[in-house]
């Protein structure tokens, strides 16, 4: 390749695409570490490490929005993503992702929940436990709270959450 040897090796390939390719690229997510975000991240894979208990511990992100909650989760779920085992026949998913809405109630909850593992709604959504074999870490993705709350408000989990860790 004799065009672009004023890039690295790498941009030259990329800056050798068709228009609509390099578009598409431009266009992506993509990650772009800071220290705050790889304090998470760390903090994060120690989750992961800890040996299964009646009470897991967990971690509570907290920002204002559009400070890269939702990028550090996304990170995270694709550095563990799922895996089939043919073995057994199980999909293991390390990380389970689930974006809250606002105002969720329990039956919400745990149908979001049931649909980021892939398992069937069941009839009447219940307010079991939604750890399920092959289940690793559950993350949930609750957006900012109202602006009505008070900033101690603002700390806690919302209700559905509390006591489910």
């Amino acid at each position: 390749m004799t065009e672009f040897l004023h890039l690295y090796p790498a941009a030259r390939q990329l800056a050798a695409l068709s228009s609509e390719e390099r578009i598409h690229r431009i266009r992506a997510d993509r990650w772009i570490s800071y220290p705050r975000a790889e304090v998470a991240l760390v903090k994060l894979e120690t989750l992961m490490s800890f040996p299964e208990r009646a009470r897991m511990p967990n971690l509570l992100i907290v920002g204002e929005s559009g400070m890269g909650k939702t990028m550090i989760i996304e990170k995270f779920t694709r550095d563990h993503p799922a895996s089939f085992d043919e073995t057994t026949g199980r999909l293991h998913m390390p990380v389970v992702a689930v974006q809250m809405v606002s105002g969720p109630d329990e039956s919400r909850f745990y149908r979001r929940i049931l649909a980021a593992i892939g398992a069937p709604e069941p009839p009447r959504a219940t307010a079991r436990s939604p750890r399920k074999p092959g289940v690793g870490t559950s993350l949930i993705n609750s957006g900012m709270p109202s602006l009505t709350n008070t900033a101690t408000e603002s700390h806690e989990p919302p209700p559905v959450l509390k006591g489910s860790a």
